[in-house]
């Protein structure tokens, strides 16, 4: 659970990538007063140039650092901003428990 600390806020992104991916998940928004909406999630494989629908190109990483010496261009990606419920603060997000392939890594969160 990441604290969002009770912020009013109207959209919801995240910052990340997969390996072994696409990753999708579903994350849970908790609201100050208690209630919850899902959001999903899908993470582009951070060795992919092409995203999936829904993700931006955030960051282009020149090379990643292999035993054998290859190198391969690496990539974040930012999804595109989800609407959340007009008139509620947010309290925290849940990341997603498991995804439905390969590994997401969330590095931020924005609420806004």
């Amino acid at each position: 659970m990441i604290d969002l600390g009770g912020r009013s806020a109207s959209r919801i992104s995240f910052l990340g990538s997969a390996s072994n991916g696409p990753a999708t998940g579903t994350a849970t928004v908790t609201y100050t007063d208690g209630s919850t909406s899902s959001v999903s999630i899908t993470m582009t494989d951070w060795a992919v140039g092409t995203p999936q629908s829904g993700n931006t190109i955030a960051a282009t990483i020149a090379h990643w650092n292999a035993v054998d010496g290859s190198t391969l261009r690496t990539y974040v990606f930012a999804t595109t901003p989800v609407a959340l419920t007009v008139g509620k603060q947010v309290r925290s997000v849940t990341l997603p428990a498991s995804t439905n392939q390969g590994c997401m890594h969330i590095f931020a969160v924005s609420a806004a």
